[in-house]
């Protein structure tokens, strides 16, 4: 009856994006990939926020639907989907990034697509996500 991934699965990946952002928020000096990882990190954790009921609005239409349905997911993943294929513009305040790792978290949320959407590029990202500290690059 229910298309949804099990509220473990889901929690599992925010707990990663959380690591891996905050991983990333302490190297001063980023290139690309952990911009990039960065950005898609971070919208990850309010997608996975809003359907875990810790945050009212949705990360795409800014609508206020707390504790999302099954339904609610499944519009919210509509619009990302129109938006990232060129259906409609990007809104304002969101990069085209961040609406496809979205679009990604919730079409993965509704068993769509295989492949778990917390998953770095970075090298301080992806050892972040697998629990190991990276070693400082500075020597002294």
């Amino acid at each position: 009856m229910d298309n949804l991934r099990d509220r473990q699965q889901t929690q599992a990946q925010y707990d990663i994006a959380l690591t891996v952002q905050a991983a990333l928020s302490q190297i001063s000096a980023a290139d690309r990939w952990v911009d990039h990882d960065f950005e898609a990190m971070t919208a990850l954790i309010d997608t996975f926020a809003w359907v875990l009921g810790r945050f009212g609005r949705a990360p795409v239409t800014d609508r206020e639907m707390p504790n999302p349905d099954e339904q609610a997911i499944f519009s919210e993943w509509s619009q990302a989907h129109a938006i990232t294929v060129g259906s409609y513009a990007v809104p304002a305040g969101l990069s085209f990034q961040s609406l496809a790792t979205v679009e990604h978290a919730l079409a993965w949320l509704q068993q769509m697509d295989d492949e778990p959407p917390a998953q770095p590029v970075s090298d301080q990202g992806i050892a972040a996500a697998r629990g190991v500290v990276p070693a400082s690059s500075s020597s002294g």
